[in-house]
């Protein structure tokens, strides 16, 4: 199998550093660039191959926020991992919704970050269950309290699939708790995108969250 590509945006060039040593040794992690700023990889972009983007939200200048809104237009087939020291919900929220297929904190140990970035690569949720609770919590201080009734018109079968995406199973680990193939669960995955209007894990669970057809 091949090594995940991947790029680090972090304007601490200490804790760059940190990163990059750390999940260069990693088995199955190659480290194809470590930038100091959002513009520095967008104006590098044409000449970096990646899998999967490591981004910061505090960046100067252009913040990780809208970095991933870019990266989502040029470079729709990546992967990106939002890896911050804000713990918020609104600015949480608003990363998953510009597209972020995952987030992490930076008191996160290197072990968690290691395993996320393979995760995220080979198609898994990266959102923990804790996170998933303050996001339910976040929607209820708002008023949205979780519904009664599915809008969406989710199948049961749908609903099952996105609650393990909730709980942190890559597709394949959900695809075996279910007993369904890998293409059969990508297929599934599609349907409810399609029914959510969206095109991201992520943001599939947060409105299942929201809508109260998915718990954790």
């Amino acid at each position: 199998m091949d090594a995940v590509r991947l790029v680090i945006v972090e304007d601490s060039r200490k804790y760059a550093e940190v990163l990059a040593k750390a999940l260069a040794k990693a088995a199955g992690i190659e480290v194809a660039g470590v930038f100091g700023t959002a513009e520095e990889l967008l104006a590098s972009l044409s000449r970096t191959d990646a899998d999967v983007a490591l981004l910061d939200i505090g960046l100067p200048g252009m913040d990780g926020i809208e970095l991933v809104s870019r990266l989502r237009a040029e470079r729709p087939e990546m992967e990106l991992l939002m890896l911050t020291a804000f713990e918020d919900e609104e600015r949480l929220f608003r990363a998953l919704k510009a597209g972020a297929s995952g987030y992490l904190t930076k008191r996160a140990p290197m072990p968690s970050i290691v395993q996320a970035v393979k995760d995220i690569s080979g198609g898994g949720t990266v959102i923990s269950p804790a996170l998933a609770r303050r996001f339910c919590n976040h929607f209820a201080s708002l008023g949205t309290p979780a519904e009664t009734t599915d809008r969406f018109g989710l199948t049961e079968q749908e609903k099952e699939l996105l609650g393990f995406l909730a709980r942190g199973l890559t597709n394949a680990e959900a695809g075996s708790v279910m007993n369904l193939p890998r293409r059969t669960v990508r297929t599934i995955l599609s349907h409810i995108y399609k029914k959510m209007g969206t095109n991201s894990r992520v943001e599939a669970v947060t409105l299942g969250l929201r809508a109260g057809v998915v718990s954790v």
